[in-house]
């Protein structure tokens, strides 16, 4: 299955704001502090905050660092999974377009340039890789530790979409579920993710039959 499809029912704004939205939140509640942190992790909290507006890659160097020195900073964490799936996200949307690009090539009967849209795609998941499994790593940390709830079903919304990226459509299920429990949507965004859920499960069991029958992913 492509993980694009659930891109017209999900997009990368639920269950909060936009990446832009979060920052701008994010730093505004910086300024208050907090008790549990110490002021040198929350001065770089706040550095990780504003760079990001505009350098993301020296962002997640800041938040790297930060982490490194504080990994119960549940909120510096999650903003540099944030920072780093949207990059590696990034290089997947290319992935799939190079991919789809190499299949209308072939079936034009152009088989070099398909080959060579084909190594782009293949090029761009390896660019994509890194960043996605760090911010899966961090994320876990954030959903299995973290005190906030609304922080929590973010991260798992978000370890959802890494785990469509590795193809990993039971824990996918799993994340996923978890995510609409904590953030209990409601209406029209109830609905998409009821949909979305259903896509995925039905994507598990097949492919979980299909390894039954030494079939393997299809």
């Amino acid at each position: 299955m492509n993980p694009s499809r659930f891109r017209s029912s999900q997009s990368r704004r639920a269950p909060e704001e936009s990446l832009r939205t979060y920052l701008a939140l994010a730093l505004l509640v910086a300024s208050i502090g907090c008790a549990s942190t110490s002021p040198e992790s929350e001065d770089t909290y706040r550095q990780g905050l504003a760079t990001a507006k505009s350098d993301t890659a020296g962002a997640i160097k800041i938040l790297e660092e930060g982490v490194a020195k504080d990994p119960k900073h549940h909120r510096m964490r999650f903003l540099l999974a944030r920072l780093q799936y949207d990059v590696g996200e990034t290089q997947w949307i290319a992935e799939r377009e190079a991919k789809k690009l190499a299949t209308q090539l072939a079936e034009a009967n152009k088989p070099q340039d398909s080959q060579k849209a084909a190594r782009e795609g293949q090029d761009r998941h390896q660019k994509a890789l890194p960043f996605i499994r760090a911010s899966r790593e961090n994320l876990e940390i954030v959903f299995e530790n973290d005190s906030d709830e609304a922080r929590q079903a973010w991260a798992l919304y978000l370890a959802f979409r890494c785990d469509l990226f590795f193809g990993d459509y039971e824990d996918a299920v799993k994340h996923l579920q978890r995510s609409m429990d904590l953030g209990r949507p409601t209406g029209a965004r109830q609905a998409q993710f009821q949909e979305t859920l259903a896509q995925v499960k039905r994507e598990a069991d097949k492919r979980k039959k299909a390894g039954a029958f030494g079939l393997g992913p299809q």
